[in-house]
């Protein structure tokens, strides 16, 4: 086994056992009350909080990068009525000059979820045929399980019979090819309805993709049975079922395609395997990234089966600690791509702060991901001396900046050598377990916007620990990463 892969199944063992309970002071566990979620309730509050009273303080153009995510999680962890929840939105949207990127659609999901579609989507100022011409999946999907879609076809009805929105829907709705990939939680029953109403409102392509995101699959073979003069295949066949990303939730394997030969059903079961552990990876599908710039699709389809093989086992849970996961996963493609041409095409592109709040490029990214798994066992004390410098890391990686963090951070004082950047030294206090002392330092040192940023990380972690209401299936693809706001239907 490569060094690189020991310190990932180093820190992934370490995290399982101490980071779930130790690092981060509890297991993870279901419902919404307090006692279900220890102290992570009210910090994931409290940082709440801190973000939407702080927003006001950051420069006007970074303000729209904060605020919906710790709204959100107010409504949901103190369950908010209406008129409450509608008044701390209302606030919130007040405070600054520039509103948060995505607010209006997580008010209207929200008022939805508490009073019907008709009268939540009263929440914007707006005709409601103007409202689901926006096709917000946030929206859409609070549209969909209010009647299992029967609304959602009389209002894309309504935009078809509007000139002025057709055109510009259409090309975001792309024959509603997307439109499961919102509600890939919700049971085979409730798939099974949507996809009747679907297929009664002439909306083939939506009905496709929702039967073929079902655990079972007669129903879908059904439907391209009944409508072989619509040639319904074409658009939604089993070779489309994989690309949409249908398949990949409940399917380990590709859906056969009539046809195929020996080498075409080969490169279509690498593809399945790629795309399924993306949208299982956590955080962002930069692997799909890869896939793409690479093009070397055997070598990334053995090690997304490697991957996928760890999460089913329980023994990486990217979604609940994403960095012992990211470096194991590194680590089986640096095996198998080569170390410097992986680094070459992970500096080409970057990864945003809302994965975490030290992203930069993703190889920047991951080297401090590797350098922080390598200390997780110094930390927690299952070690007592500083880890060798991993080799996977690039050679002007400062590691003698880590180590001085990690013994500062192990001591517990904040004693660092001039240079040492402080971030290093926070989220090594995070790998530790001492969240408290990271928020404080971080309060105290940290500009505006980098210390919101260092927020609502932290929140975010601790509610993937929680209740998980940021976590969504496959939103690392369908989503590019960004968080389903959700509030009925869980």
């Amino acid at each position: 086994m490569s060094i690189s892969r020991k310190i990932a199944m180093t820190g992934a063992f370490v995290c399982f056992l101490f980071g779930i309970n130790a690092v981060y002071g509890e297991e993870r566990l279901s419902g919404s009350d307090q006692s279900s979620c220890g102290p992570h309730r009210a910090t994931i509050l409290d940082l709440a909080d801190r973000i939407i009273s702080e927003r006001p303080r950051v420069k006007r153009f970074s303000q729209r990068h904060f605020g919906t995510a710790a709204t959100y999680l107010k409504l949901r962890y103190d369950d908010l009525g209406m008129a409450a929840g509608l008044e701390l939105l209302d606030h919130v949207q007040a405070g600054t000059q520039r509103q948060a990127q995505g607010l209006t659609n997580v008010r209207l999901a929200f008022a939805i979820s508490k009073s019907g579609v008709e009268e939540g989507l009263k929440a914007d100022d707006r005709p409601a045929v103007e409202i689901f011409a926006d096709f917000s999946p946030v929206v859409m999907r609070q549209i969909l399980l209010a009647d299992a879609g029967a609304t959602f076809f009389e209002l894309l009805t309504a935009v078809r019979n509007s000139p002025d929105l057709v055109k510009g829907f259409e090309a975001r709705y792309f024959s509603g090819l997307g439109v499961h990939n919102w509600v890939v939680d919700q049971s085979d029953d409730f798939k099974l309805t949507l996809a009747r109403n679907a297929e009664g409102a002439g909306e083939l392509g939506v009905a496709a993709m929702v039967l073929g995101s079902r655990q079972e699959l007669p129903e879908y073979d059904a439907l391209l049975e009944r409508h072989q003069e619509e040639d319904l295949a074409k658009l939604a066949g089993p070779d489309k079922l994989t690309t949409y990303l249908a398949s990949i939730y409940n399917q380990n394997a590709p859906v056969p395609v009539p046809g195929d030969d020996d080498e075409r059903r080969q490169r279509r079961v690498h593809y399945h395997e790629i795309l399924r552990a993306s949208s299982q990876m956590g955080g962002m599908a930069w692997l799909s990234i890869l896939f793409n710039q690479t093009g070397a699709e055997g070598p990334i389809a053995g090690v997304s089966r490697d991957f996928l093989a760890e999460i089913e086992a329980a023994r990486l849970q990217p979604r609940a600690e994403l960095e012992p996961a990211w470096v194991y996963l590194y680590g089986l493609l640096s095996d198998d791509l080569g170390n410097e041409n992986l680094r070459q095409q992970m500096a080409s592109f970057s990864l945003g702060k809302t994965v975490r709040h030290y992203a930069d490029t993703a190889q920047t990214t991951l080297n401090w991901m590797i350098a922080r798994q390598a200390m997780v066992p110094y930390l927690t004390e299952t070690d007592t001396g500083l880890p060798s410098r991993p080799s996977v890391l690039p050679p002007d990686f400062d590691w003698e900046a880590w180590m001085a963090a990690a013994s500062a951070a192990q001591s517990g004082k904040d004693d660092l050598p001039l240079g040492v950047d402080r971030t290093i030294y926070l989220e090594l206090l995070l790998a530790k377990g001492d969240v408290t002392q990271a928020l404080e330092l971080a309060n105290k040192f940290l500009p505006p916007t980098d210390r919101l940023w260092f927020y609502r990380d932290v929140m975010i972690r601790l509610d993937q620990l929680c209740d998980g209401y940021t976590v969504f299936p496959g939103a690392e693809l369908s989503m590019g990463g960004d968080i389903l706001y959700r509030f009925a239907g869980e």
